[in-house]
């Protein structure tokens, strides 16, 4: 297998980046077997990365999901030894976020 390196962006609704997203990456051969999902985390620019093993990218998609902090999702397939960077994934706007602060009685 040949090194293969996957590289994107994600974005919230509004066009920030989706820091602290989720992107999850599958290979999917011509029969749709998928392999098992490699992961990593959106970085502060809203940059992600993966490091693929690939015998022959000819014959694989790349499917993609980003999964927000508060569980929006999106996803992408497209050919492995197609353009990079991957199009940017781009989240659905999220509802409000909200903090429970725990409640002390003496």
């Amino acid at each position: 297998p040949l090194p293969y390196l996957a590289y994107g962006e994600v974005e919230t609704a509004d066009g920030q980046p989706a820091v602290g997203a989720l992107v999850r990456a599958w290979l999917v051969d011509s029969k749709g077997k998928e392999s098992e999902p490699l992961s990593t985390v959106v970085d502060g620019y809203g940059f992600w990365s993966l490091n693929l093993l690939v015998q022959n990218c000819e014959e694989l998609e790349l499917k993609l999901q980003a999964i927000g902090l508060q569980g929006s999702e999106a996803e992408l397939t497209q050919p492995t030894c197609g353009v990079r960077p991957v199009p940017t994934l781009v989240l659905p706007e999220e509802g409000p976020s909200h903090t429970y602060l725990p409640l002390i009685l003496r």
